[in-house]
């Protein structure tokens, strides 16, 4: 093959055979009430049930899919499992770092959190909320409203409004389209999604059957999980793996800062351990030394004493 120049516009190319040749890990976390939602979700998202590897025109995509429902014990402390969860996950992979190289390691980091909420159009939890702020400090966070069905086109302008007001309010991170805002979230709009298309054995049905009628899935303006699949897998999915290194990278720095100042205050206490132990036996020295020069007086006196007795004994004596 005929180039010009040293091959770097090669790069490219080398970097797709690269992902065709070993894939990708990708990891996502979908946060919810029981029965908002999630797995249809999820289904829906990668068109078919819930699996562990896509394969598409010979590139893999290794997935896996984190479910967690029933988190609020306490509206202070709702978000501390899945948390957990994440950072347990990057301190994982941490450990392999040090003992694998790096391309052999399964990465298990999760790379997208979606928060599932309830379809209402003036209210959300304040555990909610609570949660996502924290959650959008750890990885990528996209809220996404379920059931969306049950909203009118007025009250799912009313819902957009209402969510966009308060996550700017909290300064919730969002990611969106290679561009993660924080505390400004003028252009983010929240996808509301309706339900999954059903995968029966014919294959996938894109109708939804009402009493009154029929739903078309894959209608833009009553679902959002197509356009939702067009910015998370065809235009952003290595940006999110990019972005998830960045709030890893954030998590081994303060990993590494604390062993560094558990290691630095391990020191100092040992120092201060010796200088006390020190101080002690140098005070034990001049109470010794004290001690001695009692002992020595008083031989001295008893000596003179005697000396003093036996002179007079002789006196006597003549």
């Amino acid at each position: 093959m005929n180039q010009k120049g040293i091959g770097v516009s090669n790069l490219p190319n080398v970097k797709y055979r690269s992902v065709c040749k070993s894939g990708i890990d990708f990891n996502i976390m979908t946060v919810g009430s029981h029965g908002i939602g999630k797995t249809s979700f999820i289904n829906g998202l990668l068109g078919s049930k819930v699996v562990t590897e896509i394969e598409e025109a010979r590139k893999v995509c290794k997935s896996m899919t984190i479910q967690v429902s029933h988190f609020t014990i306490k509206e202070n402390e709702c978000w501390v499992p899945i948390i957990k969860i994440i950072n347990d996950n990057y301190q994982d992979f941490l450990y392999s770092e040090h003992k694998s190289v790096r391309s052999l390691i399964r990465d298990k980091r999760i790379h997208v959190c979606f928060y599932c909420l309830e379809p209402l159009d003036n209210f959300i939890r304040p555990t909610d909320i609570i949660s996502m702020e924290q959650i959008s400090k750890y990885c990528n966070l996209i809220p996404i409203v379920c059931k969306s069905d049950y909203l009118n086109e007025y009250q799912i302008q009313k819902s957009f409004d209402f969510l966009r007001r308060k996550l700017e309010e909290h300064n919730v991170v969002i990611f969106e389209d290679q561009n993660p805002t924080r505390g400004n979230i003028t252009n983010f709009t929240p996808p509301f999604f309706v339900t999954s298309p059903k995968i029966t054995e014919n294959g996938i049905s894109y109708v939804r059957e009402y009493p009154w009628g029929q739903l078309n899935l894959q209608n833009m303006h009553s679902n959002d999980l197509f356009r939702l699949r067009e910015m998370l897998v065809n235009q952003n999915i290595l940006h999110l793996i990019e972005t998830t290194e960045e709030y890893y990278d954030r998590f081994r720095a303060c990993v590494l800062a604390y062993n560094i100042n558990k290691q630095s205050n391990k020191a100092l206490t040992q120092d201060i351990l010796n200088f006390e132990v020190f101080d002690k036996l140098k005070s034990e020295e001049n109470t010794i030394r004290e001690l001695k020069e009692r002992i020595e007086k008083k031989k001295r006196e008893y000596d003179d004493q005697i000396k003093s007795s036996l002179s007079v004994e002789n006196v006597s004596n003549k």
